[in-house]
């Protein structure tokens, strides 16, 4: 993807391409998954130990039966397709973690058939066991307007304030 940066730092190169490659191709299935609105197959894409912030409440999803509970809720109610479009995307890549954090355009189509998206903030935390990526930390975020004490959805990357 053009848009990514590579800050791979492991001092093996070989391991450490290869890694990178690996996670690239991860990212292309997850968004290709994505953007189809298919829940389970989002699902797939976290490790059973994950710790997900998301948009939606609680705080703090621990756990890949609490994280997939929320998908199924609330991802069920889109009935598709859905927009998962990044910018800047950087990749910080070791043989056995993986660090990706990009600006996304994300949103649904809701039931009324219109599209509702926001560029929101978005880092997530890879990990490989026994030889497969899975996302282990996934965070979802908004600026604030701190004197309102309202989350600024309308931002775009090429605006600076609200």
């Amino acid at each position: 993807m053009e848009n990514r940066t590579d800050l791979t730092t492991n001092t093996f190169e070989a391991t450490s391409r290869n890694s990178r490659a690996e996670v690239e191709a991860f990212l292309d299935r997850f968004k290709q998954v994505f953007v189809k609105g298919d829940v389970e197959g989002v699902i797939s894409f976290y490790d059973k130990d994950v710790i997900a912030y998301d948009m939606v409440p609680p705080l703090e999803f621990q756990g890949l039966d609490a994280y997939a509970d929320s998908w199924r809720k609330n991802g069920g109610q889109m009935p598709g397709p859905w927009l998962f479009e990044t910018k800047d995307e950087r990749i910080y890549c070791e043989s056995e973690l993986a660090v990706v954090h990009h600006l996304v355009n994300c949103g649904a189509t809701g039931p009324d058939g219109k599209m509702m998206s926001g560029w929101i903030r978005h880092t997530m935390t890879l990990r490989r066991r026994a030889g497969e990526w899975t996302i282990v930390h996934d965070h979802f975020s908004v600026p604030v307007d701190m004197k309102a004490n309202k989350a600024l959805m309308d931002l775009k990357p090429e605006t600076a304030t609200h």
